[in-house]
Order: structure tokens, then sequence, then C-alpha cells
């Protein structure tokens, strides 16, 4: 669990939903729920939509 929950962090804001993670999940974890809950809260603290916000980089991408 915990290597999950660390990586929809990571996915946070990069994540467009495309599902060849859960397909590729042996375990069938449901892990676009969990990705799709991250990326809300992102959008609702941040004002950001992974693949819609075009003009600036994800606020958790800031380096570089």
């Amino acid at each position: 669990p915990a290597f999950h929950l660390a990586r929809a962090v990571h996915m946070a804001g990069r994540c467009i939903d495309c599902g060849l993670c859960e397909q590729a999940c042996p375990a069938d974890i449901p892990l676009r729920a969990l990705y799709k809950k991250v990326n809300a809260i992102l959008d609702s603290e941040f004002d950001y939509r992974t693949g819609f916000t075009t003009d600036r980089k994800s606020p958790l991408n800031m380096m570089g």
C-alpha cells in the first residue's frame, strides 16, 4: 500500500487517465480511482488540471 500512495503523489499532475496502470496491475488495484482522487485535490487546491492547463507546469513540478 505504501508504494501505491507514494506513486499516487508522484503521479499527481502527471496522470492523463489513460488506464494503462490499472490494466498492468497484477493485483487488480483500482489505481485510476486513486489517481483521479489525487488529481481532484490538485485541481481544487491549485486550480490545475492535467492535460487541460497548458500555460504552466504542474504545481508539484516547479523545478527546472
